[in-house]
């Protein structure tokens, strides 16, 4: 049987079709329609609240214009890959969207699997279930948002091989920017520099190259003008947004920093050094190749929060698949037993603070929100990843496809 059907074959275990029913058939007892999902996740009056108010007016505008609607903070590219969604009817744009929801958590969670090179369907129904009830995935879905797709994207993008790696890597930066943070974790490699020649190659096609084909030049500069002028309008509010994950943003939550006088500059800055220096060293980490190939990838995707202030709840999808990899695999080379046993708890205490019983217990999502609990749990993933390089005595490399490439 060729490898690759086995993989896929893998998926069909009983166990994790359960476990997915029984997810689906409790969800359904817990919200009762979707407007309810919707509002008991965020201050959403409607199921994929941004998906009718920027993602589909966007679609319907284009190419035929500049300006992106208000609230569409993204690359062009992102907006002419939902054109034919603007085409359909609302129903089934909605339709539509709800499959390509589906579709990104299984491709999330999927990733995951790979990255822990899991084949247990046991161990895969737990990562399942853990993604499925957590809070950073349901808030995805309940806005409409693209971070599961795009927290899988990155994570496929770091275990293929260099070609795909620098088309899917460019392709998130073309869709999101964010994902640059990946690209040193990427490039750190003995080929690096050809790498990084293909990835900036496939970056200027995808950010510049196919908006201009459909748009034009100077309408596609324009639209980016617009995109860094709304960025700056609304950067200052966004400090006081209790959905910020955004570390600076939550330590201000905690240490009770007035409104009026925002986040102090030496905070940001610091931030921003905290997250390049975890990017760093996990790309040396990467080139050095003496972990397994999940502790660099995980180790960068907790830079996350310390780097981007747009750090909403759904950029965080990835927290809780990882952290059940990191309880079920995060530690079977170690020869000490303190440290396996603490890798798995810390694991399972992860999974249970981004789950939605632990938002419903702190008293629902705004509490949960202000309290910074996503944040918290990044800054346990990176604690429990540090441990977990401490645990693994591999002497085998990380992938091929994140630290040596083989042409």
């Amino acid at each position: 049987m060729d490898k690759r059907v086995g993989v896929w074959r893998d998926w069909l275990h009983p166990w994790i079709w359960i476990t997915v029913v029984a997810s689906v058939v409790a969800a359904a007892f817990v919200w009762p329609d979707p407007d309810t999902f919707a509002n008991t996740l965020d201050i959403c009056d409607e199921l994929f609240a941004d998906f009718h108010i920027h993602y589909l007016p966007m679609a319907s505008a284009l190419p035929g214009t500049d300006r992106p609607v208000a609230g569409f903070f993204y690359p062009p590219l992102l907006g002419l890959a939902l054109v034919p969604l603007g085409r359909l009817p609302e129903t089934a744009a909605v339709w539509a969207w709800g499959l390509f929801q589906l579709g990104a958590l299984a491709l999330l969670v999927g990733a995951v699997a790979q990255l822990f090179r899991s084949r247990d369907p046991l161990g895969r129904s737990a990562i399942v279930l853990a993604t499925l009830w957590s809070v950073p995935a349901l808030h995805n879905l309940a806005w409409g948002q693209v971070s599961t797709f795009m927290s899988g994207l990155v994570i496929v993008s770091l275990v293929v091989a260099p070609t795909a790696s620098a088309v899917l890597l460019a392709l998130g930066v073309a869709l999101k920017v964010y994902p640059l943070v990946f690209v040193p974790l990427r490039a750190a490699t003995r080929f690096g520099l050809r790498w990084l020649g293909l990835w900036a190659g496939a970056t200027a096609v995808l950010l510049l190259g196919v908006p201009a084909l459909f748009m034009g030049f100077e309408p596609m500069a324009g639209f980016y003008g617009w995109v860094w002028r709304y960025h700056a309008a609304v950067g200052p509010s966004i400090a006081l947004d209790p959905n910020s994950q955004f570390i600076p943003h939550v330590l201000g939550r905690w240490l009770d920093v007035p409104r009026e006088t925002g986040i102090p500059d030496l905070w940001l800055t610091a931030s921003r050094a905290t997250g390049a220096a975890i990017v760093i060293f996990f790309a040396t980490i990467a080139y050095l190749g003496k972990t397994p190939r999940w502790v660099p990838v995980i180790g960068t995707l907790t830079s996350i929060a310390f780097l981007i202030p747009t750090s909403w709840a759904h950029y965080f999808a990835h927290l809780a698949p990882c952290f059940a990899g990191l309880a079920l695999y995060g530690h079977d080379r170690s020869d000490r037993a303190r440290l396996r046993l603490a890798i798995r708890w810390m694991g399972c205490i992860g999974v249970l603070l981004v789950s939605f019983p632990m938002q419903q217990l702190l008293g629902g999502w705004r509490p949960y929100a202000e309290a910074g609990i996503v944040a918290a749990a990044n800054l346990l993933l990176l604690l429990v990843v540090i441990l977990a390089m401490a645990a693994t005595r591999s002497s085998r490399p990380a992938s091929p496809a994140v630290v040596r490439d083989r042409g």
